[in-house]
């Protein structure tokens, strides 16, 4: 079997994305009247980057993420 190399993370500045972008796309999921039913999580990937991260529940103060750029991917918490 082969093996997959892991993936490159970088911020979304540093790509060309702003981070309002991912905040302002995780808020419009929020809006929906039922937010677990139309995104489970997403991944944002830019030049072959993860530019941004979010498993599980979008709303939950204990989002999982993956450890290795979840400090410098994830947008900051969202009030309830």
């Amino acid at each position: 079997m082969a093996t997959v190399p892991p993936l490159k993370c970088s911020s979304p500045e540093a790509e060309g994305i702003p981070s309002s972008a991912v905040v302002e796309f995780i808020r419009a999921v929020e809006q929906h009247i039922h937010p677990m039913d139309a995104v489970h999580g997403f991944m944002v990937l830019r030049h072959g980057n993860v530019v941004a991260e979010v498993g599980g529940h979008l709303t939950s103060p204990n989002r999982p993420t993956r450890s290795s750029h979840s400090a410098r991917a994830s947008p900051p918490p969202l009030s309830a």
